[in-house]
């Protein structure tokens, strides 16, 4: 069995041109040492899994509230479209009726207007056009 390592070392006088900077005070990496860097690693590791592990429950949440948001627009969508349909239908039932009526309203004008035109007929008006001359009959030409 060995003895106990000093905690801290002295680097011998004959090293020390060797070396760079102070090192009066050396820690060594005895078992002590290795556990508490082990430790810190795995703690280092934990933190980095408790990140991940929330950043991906962030993002299933994320995707969870998008896709609520998707259905909901979806269905305002279809709503709006089913109250335009019923909206156009009261429309175009209100236009037609418009339309039947003024073709009433027209057609009883023209059977007013119809009788008074049979009674008194226009005389027609006599053609303003000359009488063509006979082809042979230019002048000037020879």
């Amino acid at each position: 069995m060995r003895p106990p390592s000093p905690k801290f070392y002295q680097i011998p006088p004959p090293f020390q041109p060797y070396v760079k900077g102070d090192y009066d005070d050396v820690l060594l990496f005895d078992d002590e040492e290795n556990l508490r860097h082990l430790d810190e690693h795995r703690e280092k590791v934990e933190e980095f899994h408790d990140g991940r592990k929330n950043v991906l429950d962030g993002r299933m949440e994320n995707r969870a509230h998008r896709n609520d948001l998707k259905e909901q627009l979806l269905l305002t969508a279809e709503n709006m479209q089913v109250e335009v349909d019923s909206l156009r239908e009261e429309m175009f039932s209100l236009r037609d009726t418009l339309r039947q009526k003024q073709l009433a309203e027209e057609a009883a004008r023209i059977a007013a207007i119809e009788p008074e035109q049979v009674t008194t007929p226009s005389p027609k008006p006599p053609s303003a056009k000359k009488p063509k001359s006979p082809k042979g009959a230019k002048k000037g030409k020879k």
